[in-house]
């Protein structure tokens, strides 16, 4: 029997942080195997976690809680037949709706191999005031199916927006367990103490009003398409491998700080996120809730390129990164 703790959330709140955290810091003593999915060819999230000793297995190029519903299914068992782990670490795409996944894992061929199920929702501080009222009925859905709930990027926005977010949280799931933090930062004793205590609510009896038939339909999910590419909620992705040659920092730099500007020839940039091999060494420089930030990691097989946002200019935005190369 395996424990599956489901890790969503929006664009950019932080899932693979904290999955990091577990995985380098907290869950030492456990068999973990990670299980990723995220949208596009070109899976970032699965090399930045790969990096610390435990499997990590993707599913790119779709949703699990869509068009790759069968591929979840088989990878799942798979996971437990290969590797017998204590704890799988579901970490969906950042528009993945969790009804579609429980779904999943309640089939019986699932369901019967796992021991303890959570889901762990974790939210940006900064924007999540804002995401509500673009998306109250998504939002409020993915909160209603929460244990646990990380609000994190504390540390980027005033208390009484800290406050103000938790008490909304609460609003919406009054049995959830909300944690203010930074960095995704938590104590694992008391993350497990909280999931563990979180068992005496049946996730059934939790739903409410909604239900899973209606919540979760194709239509509700707002698939649109560009370049091969779908994401939820209108949102358009672009991935590229970029191979083995050498950037420089500071043209990245810069590249990632054009797309902070607001009406930018490369579109409304939501999140951006790249693995480089520069002067600097192998570097992870990302965009996300209007901030920039870049920082070493451990080695990568080759230079990558994750953009998500709406009515993005491809072509430019893969020419400025390409104009960085140093070959």
């Amino acid at each position: 029997m395996v424990i599956v703790d489901t890790i969503y959330g929006f664009l950019g709140s932080g899932k693979t942080t904290f999955i990091t955290h577990i995985l380098r810091e907290w869950g030492k003593e456990e068999r973990i195997v990670v299980l990723v999915n995220e949208f596009g060819d070109v899976g970032i999230d699965g090399s930045l976690l790969a990096g610390y000793g435990r499997k990590v297995v993707e599913l790119p190029s779709g949703c699990i809680c869509c068009s790759l519903q069968a591929d979840f299914k088989r990878q799942l068992i798979e996971i437990r037949n290969l590797y017998q782990p204590d704890r799988v670490l579901v970490e969906p795409s950042g528009v993945a709706s969790i009804t579609q996944i429980e779904a999943i894992l309640g089939l019986e061929a699932v369901d019967s191999m796992i021991s303890e199920r959570h889901n762990i929702v974790v939210i940006d501080a900064k924007t999540f005031m804002e995401y509500y009222k673009a998306n109250s009925f998504f939002v409020s859905t993915q909160l209603r199916r929460a244990h646990l709930a990380i609000l994190n990027k504390c540390d980027l926005v005033e208390r009484r927006i800290v406050s103000m977010a938790a008490n909304l949280i609460v609003s919406i799931k009054p049995e959830v367990y909300v944690i203010p933090t930074s960095y995704c930062r938590v104590n694992w004793d008391e993350y497990t103490n909280i999931l563990r205590l979180s068992e005496k609510f049946s996730l059934q009896e939790n739903f409410g009003p909604y239900n899973s038939s209606h919540e979760d339909t194709h239509e509700d999910h707002d698939h649109s398409h560009f370049n091969g590419q779908s994401i939820g909620l209108g949102y358009q992705s672009i991935g590229r491998d970029l191979g083995s040659h050498f950037f420089r920092h500071d043209c990245l730099v810069s590249v990632f700080q054009d797309m902070l500007e607001k009406g930018a020839k490369m579109g409304e940039i939501v999140r951006a996120k790249g693995i480089f091999l520069t002067e600097k060494g192998w570097e992870l420089i990302e965009v996300a809730s209007g901030v920039m930030s870049f920082q070493k990691i451990q080695e990568a097989r080759t230079s990558k390129i994750a953009v998500i946002g709406k009515g993005l200019n491809q072509e430019f935005i893969l020419a400025a990164f390409e104009g960085c190369s140093r070959g």
